[in-house]
């Protein structure tokens, strides 16, 4: 540890961070109830069908293929925004897995000069 670092920051130092960590974590909320809700679209015959634990996924490019999936298998092939869908959500994958890697990695310290979080590369399983 450089003598910049700490543990254990005073929460003044930390608000900035902190405020920017809770509106990434509404942001991301509001985007996986999105997700949902092009789910729940997808198969509108059977209410909730986008809460149900079987048709939710990590963000991934094979959770990608999941969705265009039940697009194709519910509303068929020839659906003119699959593509757009497809895309949209493989440019969210980057941006869910640095969420989740803020979210469950390991949090070492606070570096008081470039005022920056240093974290650990240990990440739960199935995390970046």
């Amino acid at each position: 540890m450089d003598r910049d670092d700490i543990a254990f920051p005073d929460p003044t130092e930390i608000a900035p961070h902190a405020i920017a960590f809770a509106r990434m974590m509404f942001a991301h909320a509001a985007f996986e109830r999105e997700v949902s809700s092009l789910v729940n679209a997808i198969n509108p015959k059977e209410p909730g069908f986008g809460e149900r634990h079987a048709n939710q996924w990590t963000a991934s490019e094979r959770g990608t293929e999941k969705i265009i999936d039940l697009i194709k298998k519910y509303r068929g092939n020839d659906m003119p925004e699959t593509e757009q869908i497809k895309n949209l959500l493989n440019e969210a994958v980057d941006l869910c897995k640095q969420r989740n890697f803020l979210a469950h990695g390991t949090w070492w310290c606070f570096n008081r000069r470039s005022r920056r979080n240093t974290m650990g590369a240990r990440a739960n399983a199935g995390e970046p």
